[in-house]
């Protein structure tokens, strides 16, 4: 029941974060959008990309050093204080193992504005009536990246897209797009709509694709 409230939480958040930037983004003069055989591989790229940002984020997250495994793995835990007991550490040789890789890899897919809001859930927690204190995912001391042994992951299975149905569908403009496109996540298909900007340094995704 708590796991279902919190992914109602976190969807409400990330819900009401897409559409303040929508709207920012259509109050401006529009322009015509590109042809969908312009960006189509990009947009392509980035949604393959999102999959890992996605778990790494809201799913399986990384690898850690168990603290009820072998004594080796519990070794690790022996000079660290008792203030990070909820939290075990991410194992040496993970594809991540600073704050900022982890951003680097995630704003190379999704916008900054979607991400502010994605960040404060999974980098510095949060609190509110239902939930009380949700302790961050992540956190990060004494070169080590910790990854909290009370987080349920939110999404389950890797969402598939078939791109032979892309298309761009209004409202969309030259700076922000959007694609309808087919999908199915275990069994279940549905046809989404996922949000493009166009940023200094490329396309990035505005919604999210699990």
């Amino acid at each position: 029941m708590i796991v279902k409230i919190l992914k109602r939480k976190v969807n409400l958040i990330l819900c009401l974060i897409l559409m303040i930037t929508f709207a920012l983004n259509f109050s401006s003069c529009a322009t015509e959008p590109p042809a969908l055989e312009e960006v189509k591989e990009e947009f392509i790229s980035l949604i393959s990309s999102s999959a890992e940002i996605n778990q790494l984020f809201f799913g399986e997250g990384l690898p850690v050093y168990d603290r009820n495994g072998t004594e080796e793995e519990k070794q690790v835990y022996s000079t660290l204080g008792s203030e990070l007991d909820n939290y075990q550490c991410v194992r040496e040789g993970s594809k991540y193992l600073t704050v900022e890789s982890m951003k680097t890899a995630a704003e190379a897919v999704y916008t900054e504005e979607y991400l502010e809001s994605v960040y404060q859930i999974v980098f510095d927690g949060y609190a509110d009536d239902i939930m009380g204190v949700t302790a961050a995912r992540y956190y990060e001391s004494n070169d080590w990246i910790f990854e909290s042994m009370l987080y349920e992951p939110l999404i389950e299975g890797t969402r598939t897209y078939d791109y032979e149905t892309m298309k761009i569908v209004k409202p969309s403009t030259g700076e922000y797009v959007n694609v309808s496109i087919e999908s199915e996540l275990e069994g279940e298909k549905l046809t989404i709509t996922l949000a493009f900007s166009k940023t200094e340094n490329g396309w990035r995704l505005d919604t999210p694709t699990y």
